[in-house]
């Protein structure tokens, strides 16, 4: 295996943990002050309800990073955590394009798609490059030969 693929485990867990801090920051930031958010993309929460929803939101956020935190801590499970963490950036970043392009280009929107964009690149590198770590990690082990059987003593 290739010194930089030996590497690429730390790319790998860069991409993972930007993830985790990504998501416990959009979080707890809708759990904590969920006006505040709204009021950055000029919406209004005008019951009790519309506030909880945005809470709601902020859960599901903290649940994500949660599974890639326990991803990342991991070896083993770092592939399947890249793998999640693109899937979700993507269903994002493609939402937000559809957003784009049925609700014209808003100022948030536009901010936010770029930084999306950056992340759904650099996590679909690391799964290529965890995946290719993992192929050449097993390829590399040597396949126990089991021992033959011991003649009964008697």
């Amino acid at each position: 295996m290739s010194n930089l693929l030996k590497r690429s485990i730390w790319f790998g867990r860069l991409v993972l943990g930007a993830g985790v801090l990504l998501f416990t920051q959009l979080g707890l930031g809708n759990i904590v002050g969920p006006v505040e958010v709204a009021g950055r993309t000029h919406t209004t929460l005008g019951s009790p309800d519309a506030i909880t929803v945005v809470r709601v939101h902020g859960g599901v956020f903290i649940g994500i990073a949660v599974i890639l935190a326990y991803c990342l801590a991991s070896e083993r499970r770092l592939l399947a955590g890249l793998g999640f963490f693109a899937t979700i950036i993507t269903g994002i970043a493609g939402v937000r394009f559809i957003g784009l392009v049925l609700d014209g280009p808003g100022p948030f929107t536009l901010m936010v798609l770029k930084a999306e964009v950056v992340l759904l690149v650099l996590s679909a590198c690391a799964v290529l490059l965890e995946r290719r770590r993992s192929q050449s990690l097993a390829s590399n082990r040597q396949p126990e030969i089991p021992s033959p059987p011991r003649p009964p003593r008697g």
